[in-house]
């Protein structure tokens, strides 16, 4: 480190020198251009991009799965509530005797 930042770490502890020398020199060995702070456009592209490829893996996971909604044929379970069942089944004031009721079906 130089003079310039000798003279701001007198008042440190030795412990936190050695750590900011430490520091200082991994940032050294970077190659130019990553040791620099992104702005907000250029994190807010990472996200982005992030996002996308999280979506992406989504997608393709999904391709994969086969939904079991797709291949079953569809069955019309509301004719079995017809207005017999719902006379039948108003009255009842116990919850258990509704389900019950519910389980015939």
């Amino acid at each position: 480190m130089g003079d310039a930042t000798d003279s701001l770490m007198k008042e440190l502890k030795d412990l936190q020198k050695e750590q900011l020398k430490k520091d200082f020199e991994e940032l050294k060995k970077l190659p130019k251009g990553q040791n620099k702070k992104l702005t907000r456009t250029e994190k807010e592209a990472a996200k982005d991009a992030e996002l996308n490829a999280v979506i992406a893996a989504e997608e393709s996971k999904e391709a994969d799965v086969i939904d079991v909604f797709d291949i079953s044929a569809p069955v019309d379970i509301l004719n079995k509530f017809n207005p017999d069942w719902i006379a039948a089944a108003e009255p009842l004031k116990k919850w258990n005797e509704r389900v019950d009721k519910l389980k015939e079906i």
